[in-house]
């Protein structure tokens, strides 16, 4: 599997163990990847199936993209933040304040980067932080403010400890889709696990409390290959 570094976070985890409960005999890879680097691992078979934004065409060879998952991105700050309250905020505003942001960093490729570049600015204090919820924590101490997942940072609204604030052209919608070669090309767990990314059941497991993946099910990324597949090909 090849996914973006936020669906890492925010997606893996819960997903992979809903679906390996169905599943139990299925051992997975997963690689952090650049969205634009998706299309040429699945043509190339260096991934089965890849989760984020939807890849380029590749050629004539055929990708199935399905969305999996929309989401709101919102800009956040601590509800004792300065901005906190104000309706409207101006862009050179936004340049002078410290962004806080998560390993994804600040590239063209990623939301805050075409935030920035649609606002025309270049914020000069942006703190990068191991992971999107340690820039949250950040954020809440009063450190800066976040472009976020709004369902991530769905309990630290309702505490009161961020709030939104009013950022001209957010809040961001956006989706996520999984991605593999057309049907007859696809591994079966790839496949499998297309189609179960866009059932109830794996939404509700994405937006309830994370919790982990049995680690003998998760193999390190040295190729991205669902093995059972492999195996049931070679039977």
């Amino acid at each position: 599997m090849a996914v973006t570094v936020d669906v890492e976070e925010h997606v893996v985890a819960p997903l992979l163990a809903a679906f390996t409960d169905r599943e139990p005999n299925l051992n997975a890879t997963v690689g952090v990847e650049s969205p634009e680097r998706f299309a040429d691992l699945l043509v190339h078979r260096r991934a089965d199936i890849t989760l984020g934004s939807r890849p380029a065409v590749h050629g004539h060879r055929p990708l199935v993209a399905v969305a999996f998952l929309r989401f709101q991105l919102a800009v956040v700050a601590s509800a004792a933040h300065p901005l906190a309250g104000e309706a409207t905020i101006e862009p050179a505003v936004l340049e002078r304040q410290p962004w806080c942001v998560g390993p994804g960093g600040v590239g063209r490729d990623t939301a805050i980067g075409r935030l920035h570049a649609s606002a025309r600015i270049t914020p000069a204090d942006v703190r990068a932080f191991p992971s999107d919820a340690a820039a949250l924590s950040a954020v809440a101490a009063g450190d800066g403010i976040m472009l976020t997942l709004a369902h991530a940072a769905l309990p630290e609204l309702r505490r009161g400890a961020i709030v939104r604030i009013g950022v001209a052209g957010t809040p961001i919608h956006d989706q996520w889709y999984a991605t593999t070669l057309d049907e007859p090309s696809c591994l079966t767990a790839a496949l499998a696990l297309r189609r179960f990314a866009t059932s109830a059941e794996a939404i509700q497991a994405i937006s309830a409390t994370r919790r982990g993946v049995p680690a003998a099910r998760v193999r390190p990324p040295v190729h991205a290959t669902l093995w059972q597949s492999v195996a049931r090909r070679r039977g």
